[in-house]
């Protein structure tokens, strides 16, 4: 990795907010309905469908780095995740 640029921010994550779906895994399942948010360190609280500032949430999942790569690139994650809308 390479650094590039600098931020005010480095080191504050309370602005970090996290999703994941009951419903991953299942191909068959587009949209799903079924969603959790967090923070870091606090419990995860399910919303079920997601609104407001919730559908900016990153999903809370551990990527390879050529996934991460992909994702700074084109903004899409390139695995079978249910959307929310």
């Amino acid at each position: 990795w390479e650094k590039v640029g600098s931020t005010r921010h480095l080191g504050e994550n309370k602005h970090l907010l996290f999703r994941s779906s009951s419903d991953y895994g299942n191909p068959e399942i587009k949209v799903s309905g079924n969603w959790w948010v967090w923070r870091l360190d606090e419990e995860h609280r399910y919303v079920g469908k997601l609104t407001g500032k919730n559908k900016e949430a990153e999903i809370g999942m551990v990527f390879s780095p050529e996934r991460i790569v992909n994702r700074m690139k084109t903004g899409e994650y390139n695995i079978p995740y249910p959307g929310f809308e």
